[in-house]
């Protein structure tokens, strides 16, 4: 929920000016609110026509589906506990019997699915994949990247940032001298004349480039 209303208020405010912001920020949290109940009541009407089903591994116990996706399939998330984390066998073992539960669920596809970057409580994480993969027999993996054909593309999109030239309300003119991440995740690192570098979420900045 606190990720889901940060990216809202980060969307909401991104082209207000800062004088504006404090103001707006009032009126977030009831706006925020009063979509949210808007999307409820679509979910609603899709769930007529539809037929995926969400749900925890808990209460999937008992049934079955002709295709499970199992997200998340990350440490950190599933198993909950981190690689390097000092941690009793017997924790680890009750996750892994969940995640045996989920598997079972699929009666003919299983996709487990985990990513490389993720949001976790409004920041970035950079993820490892389940220690759960290792676990299972390689005749019966096929694994299947979906970031390679997107990846290389955006890579080269974020570095055309490089060098392009700002001029800040507050900090003057400036050079860009580098870029990371992807998305509404993107930061630029910028030296302003006579300043020290400075870290910035694109989005906020990019309409300061000429």
């Amino acid at each position: 929920f606190n990720t889901l209303l940060q990216e809202f208020e980060e969307d909401q405010l991104k082209s207000i000016s800062e004088s504006d912001r404090e103001k707006k920020k009032l009126l977030l949290l009831s706006l925020f609110i009063e979509q949210s109940s808007l999307a409820s009541d679509l979910d609603q009407l899709d769930a007529q026509i539809s037929t995926v089903k969400l749900m925890t591994l808990h209460s999937s116990k008992g049934l079955e589906f002709p295709v499970v996706f199992m997200v998340g399939m990350e440490e950190g998330l599933f198993p909950s506990i981190k690689i390097w984390e000092q941690t009793p066998e017997e924790d680890i073992e009750e996750e892994r019997r969940l995640c045996y539960v989920g598997m079972t669920r699929a009666r003919e596809v299983l996709y487990l699915m985990h990513v490389i970057v993720r949001r976790i409580w409004g920041n970035v994480s950079y993820q490892q994949p389940s220690r759960f993969f290792d676990e299972i027999p390689a005749q019966f993996l096929e694994f299947r990247d979906f970031s390679l054909s997107r990846a290389s593309g955006s890579t080269a999109k974020s570095q055309e940032w490089v060098g392009r030239q700002i001029r800040h309300p507050e900090y003057g003119r400036g050079t860009v001298i580098a870029s990371e991440g992807l998305g509404n995740d993107q930061k630029v690192t910028i030296q302003f004349l006579g300043r020290e570098q400075r870290k910035f979420l694109l989005r906020y900045v990019s309409s300061y480039f000429g």
